[in-house]
């Protein structure tokens, strides 16, 4: 993990030390940005709303578009979106991996 610093300009490194900075920064209710695979993503505590507006800013996106969210385990999503449609065992089967699933 790595997150920019406010006015700095730069990418910390994944340390021990930057991660509890960026926890630091998460629990006040403040956007990061974290390398991915492919590009640096936002995150941000998605329990706070000023956070996840904050987001949507950043993206001049509308607050009707979809978020991704990353949960500690997969029976933390129904916090977060309705799965009692779903099979019982899908999201065990599919989480963790390199899939994005989609839910209201």
């Amino acid at each position: 993990m790595a997150f920019l610093r406010k006015g700095t300009g730069v990418v910390l490194p994944a340390t021990e030390e930057s991660a509890g900075e960026a926890l630091k920064v998460l629990n006040l209710g403040k956007v990061i940005a974290v390398p991915t695979d492919i590009l640096y993503g936002f995150a941000c505590d998605a329990c706070s709303r000023e956070a996840v507006s904050r987001i949507y800013e950043i993206k001049g996106r509308k607050d009707t578009s979809p978020l991704a969210i990353c949960v500690g385990d997969v029976s933390n999503i129904q916090c977060f979106a309705a799965t009692d449609h779903l099979p019982e065992t899908l999201l065990d089967s599919l989480l963790p991996g390199p899939v994005t699933v989609v839910l209201r």
